[in-house]
C-alpha cells in the first residue's frame, strides 16, 4: 500500500485544501489528506 510522506501535518494538508483556488490542486491537496488519514484508494476515489 502507498504511504504518504508526512512533512506535512493533517492540519497543514487541510489548511491548503481549503486555501487552494485551482480546482485540480484543490483535489490532489483533498486525496493526500485523505491518504494521510489512511484512507484507501477506492475510499479516496469515492470521496473525491
Amino acid at each position: 500500500m502507498p504511504q504518504v510522506v508526512r512533512h506535512l501535518t493533517l492540519r497543514e494538508l487541510e489548511r491548503r485544501y481549503k486555501k487552494a483556488k485551482d480546482p485540480v490542486e484543490k483535489t490532489r491537496f483533498q486525496a493526500v489528506y485523505h491518504a494521510a488519514k489512511g484512507l484507501s484508494a477506492k475510499e479516496i476515489a469515492r470521496i473525491t
